[in-house]
């Protein structure tokens, strides 16, 4: 989940240039899918507004969709030099990252979102999912589950992966609690897991 960002402006008279043009274009282009059209507005927007973190977390989404992942970690870190406290940047930044294979890079990004906003519970399923899946820190996984399903306690997919990371430090026990509860909020292939594994 990529989070778009929205600039907060005045309302123009009629008559008048909005200022702002180049940037809700940029918007609008960024919901079409016009991916190229939207970077080449919100860069037009930032030569004219060059402290405007948001329009650097939108033209980064722009990047990353045309494939240009280091050019939306620069655009998000530049966001970050201009509001040190931006959670929207260090979430899009540590997906990139992921994707990139920086799973340290991507697991600092995703604590400083938990650190800003400590009920991002999206943030503690995406730093456990990178503990679990790439760097083996199974126990650190468990952890970050355990915080995402507290703040969102209906979210299958924490309670399946939570499973995965138990069963991996010797927790059956713990595994087919899990696995049982991911089942019955929808996670049809944990119920398979339980008639396998758990007696």
């Amino acid at each position: 989940m990529l989070i778009l960002v929205l600039l907060i402006v005045p309302v123009v008279s009629f008559g008048q240039v909005n200022p702002d043009a180049d940037f809700f274009s940029g918007i609008a282009k960024l919901e079409k899918k016009d991916f190229e059209g939207a970077i080449s507005d919100f860069t037009k927007y930032i030569l004219e507004n060059p402290n405007i973190a948001a329009t650097y977390v939108n033209r980064a989404i722009a990047k990353a969709k045309l494939g240009d992942l280091y050019g939306a970690i620069g655009d998000n870190t530049k966001a970050i030099e201009i509001s040190p406290n931006y959670a929207d940047a260090y979430y899009n930044r540590g997906d990139y990252k992921k994707e990139l294979g920086d799973y340290k890079g991507a697991v600092a990004d995703f604590t400083k979102v938990t650190e800003i906003n400590p009920n991002d519970g999206d943030a503690f399923y995406k730093r456990g999912y990178v503990k679990l899946s790439k760097l083996k820190d199974y126990y650190g996984a468990v952890g970050d589950y355990t915080k995402a399903i507290e703040i969102n306690p209906n979210d299958g997919g924490s309670y399946r992966n939570r499973g995965i990371a138990k069963n991996e430090i010797g927790d059956m026990k713990g595994a087919c609690e899990d696995w049982r509860k991911a089942a019955s909020l929808g996670e049809s292939d944990t119920a398979k897991w339980v008639e396998d594994y758990c007696y």
